[in-house]
């Protein structure tokens, strides 16, 4: 009934900020622009190893390397592109190198609170509306860089089969629904503004 209620398009305004809009399984994210320290662009043989994590080496030294999928748990698939888009996150938590597919560009948004029974799941601060009527979760950087300190290098699938942990797969699952959700309420926005343009090409056919 809460999520019935409370649809993303129609919520209450909490904030409005520019974003970061990149790309992740074929899926779009926002992140809050003040939370972003730099974008760079790393090879697959530019990644090294340390201490069972990811590692790169920047300007002003390496850095710990996760990747937006794994720490979503998107997908388990292997690593296809030689070369990507990298973003560096600030925040009191602490700083993370997060590789991500594409970058799409910045955008002022409006953030909305997310609705029952979403409201808690891990990794989202909200949701908004882009100009072009798609619904994208707005990450939550700090939610990122704790749970990056917990996510190990890339495994086989093969390896972690009988290895589940529970905690994540709840997690994963909740991230999940919310992803559905969007998408649900992108396809009600999307029939909106169809019927909104409907109703003023009528008036104009009709006249005044």
């Amino acid at each position: 009934v809460g999520v019935t209620r409370n649809r993303i398009a129609e919520g209450e305004d909490r904030d409005a900020a520019a974003a970061l809009l990149i790309e992740v399984d074929g899926l779009q994210f926002a992140l809050p622009i003040g939370a972003v320290s730099r974008i760079v662009s790393v090879e697959q043989r530019d990644i090294g190893h340390a201490q069972g994590r990811e590692m790169i080496v920047l300007d002003d030294g390496p850095a710990v390397l996760v990747r937006l999928e794994d720490v979503l748990q998107l997908s388990s698939g292997e690593e296809t592109q030689a070369r990507r888009p990298v973003i560096m996150l600030g925040s009191h938590e602490g700083r993370l190198c997060i590789a991500v597919d594409r970058v799409v560009g910045t955008q002022d948004v409006v953030v909305k609170p997310l609705p029952k029974p979403f409201e808690r799941v891990r990794h989202a601060a909200g949701a908004t509306v882009l100009a072009s009527g798609d619904v994208v979760v707005v990450l939550n950087t700090s939610d990122l860089v704790r749970s990056a300190t917990r996510t190990a290098v890339r495994v086989a699938p093969a390896v972690m089969a009988g290895h589940s942990d529970i905690g994540a797969d709840v997690a994963a699952y909740g991230f999940g629904r919310l992803l559905e959700f969007t998408q649900r309420e992108q396809q009600r926005v999307a029939q909106a503004i169809a019927h909104g343009r409907g109703q003023q090409l009528h008036r104009r056919r009709t006249g005044p």
